[in-house]
């Protein structure tokens, strides 16, 4: 399989890991211990991108609950540039993933 320059993401677009890890651990701050949200503007690996969707637990939606149970508590970031989107399960370890600003909108 082929790998991007950025640690730990494949080609395929999901963050190499263990997808199946403790639904009990918080996956919803950043490095820094910014709490992530759905709209934040971000740099991952150093490409700007948007938080398109925050899965920490099951809540009853269709898209969130999928991502949960398939690959685990974690968030996906649309990054157009390089990526397209990736899903990160450990996000409080991920240094390449930067919070920017919140979106305004929200």
């Amino acid at each position: 399989m082929e790998w991007t320059t950025c640690t730990g993401v494949s080609s395929m677009g999901k963050k190499r890991g263990d997808a199946t890890a403790s639904l009990g651990r918080s996956f919803v701050k950043y490095f820094s211990g910014e709490e992530i949200q759905m709209g934040d503007r971000v740099l991952y690996c150093g490409e700007p991108g948007v938080i398109e969707l925050v899965a920490d637990k099951l809540v009853g939606d269709l898209d969130i609950d999928w991502h949960v149970k398939e690959l685990g508590p974690g968030v996906l970031i649309r990054e157009p540039k390089v990526f397209g989107r990736v899903y990160i399960n450990d996000t409080q370890d991920d240094e390449d993933l930067v919070f920017v600003s919140r979106n305004e909108g929200q």
